[in-house]
């Protein structure tokens, strides 16, 4: 059975509402997990160009950056 709920691959505490504004989305399909901004290792301009990018940019959490071929950025 596939967790349908967001959760924060660091905290593992489950989003709902506007928790998931100030959260990277894995961008892997079917993928329900993501990283709260402030327990990513991301520093404020980091987080600003991500955000503001957020339409080009894709971010994948661990387990889906080794298996997909999507190109990554990496900062």
């Amino acid at each position: 059975m596939s967790e349908s709920r967001n959760f924060c691959v660091k905290c593992d505490e489950v989003l709902t509402g506007r928790d998931t504004e100030k959260m990277l989305k894995c961008t892997a399909n079917s993928c329900n997990k993501g990283i709260h901004y402030t327990c990513s290792s991301y520093n404020t301009s980091e987080l600003q160009f991500l955000e503001s990018n957020k339409d080009h940019v894709k971010w994948f959490c661990g387990g889906c950056k080794n298996t997909n071929d999507a190109v990554k950025i990496n900062l």
